[in-house]
């Protein structure tokens, strides 16, 4: 009984080294001359709110446009607020982008005025949701950008569309490959 007990208690001592060995610190440096933008339906926000739980106040700003979303994007970046801990606003250009902060828009509203701030600076992009060839044409106007695709989306993007697609990745990786792109200085 004893051995069985000292042999339990080892191998989860091993299997903590194990999980702790994998474990990355990711560091991006001048978050705020950084974006991260994540475009999705309004009825896959849970898959949002089990990614969004890895940004810190550490990192980029943040942009959610929400496709196919009726109600008032105040009350939506409200609903955020509600189960995130950190800051939600509602996009209104132009303004200043502050990391660790979560801007909530409708893509057909400010994807135009957005591009025209904020072009220049590292973007990663992902994509939550079936993407419509409209919705996806803006942001292929980003250049240089990362464009991760969750793996389950079905889409209908053509086959220059799908060039453009840098990482195709489990939700569980979203957040590590965006945050590995953002945190490589050019």
């Amino acid at each position: 009984m004893y051995f069985a007990y000292k042999l339990t208690n080892q191998s989860t001592l091993g299997s903590n080294k194990l999980t702790k060995s994998y474990a990355v610190n990711i560091s991006i440096k001048k978050p705020e001359s950084k974006l991260r933008i994540i475009y999705l339906k309004f009825e896959d926000k849970e898959k949002l709110l089990s990614i969004v739980k890895k940004i810190s106040s550490h990192s980029p700003p943040t942009i959610v446009f929400v496709a196919n979303y009726q109600d008032t994007l105040q009350a939506l970046s409200d609903s955020f607020r509600a189960t995130m801990s950190l800051s939600v606003e509602t996009l209104q250009l132009p303004m200043t982008l502050k990391a660790g902060t979560i801007y909530v828009s409708d893509i057909s509203k400010s994807m135009n005025e957005l591009h025209l701030q904020s072009s220049l600076k590292k973007t990663s992009i992902i994509i939550l949701s079936e993407i419509t060839n409209a919705d996806f044409n803006k942001f292929t106007i980003w250049q240089s950008a990362q464009i991760i695709l969750e793996e389950t989306i079905k889409h209908s993007l053509n086959g220059a569309d799908v060039e453009l697609i840098t990482d195709i990745v489990p939700a569980t990786s979203i957040m590590y490959s965006s945050d590995i792109f953002l945190s490589k200085d050019e």
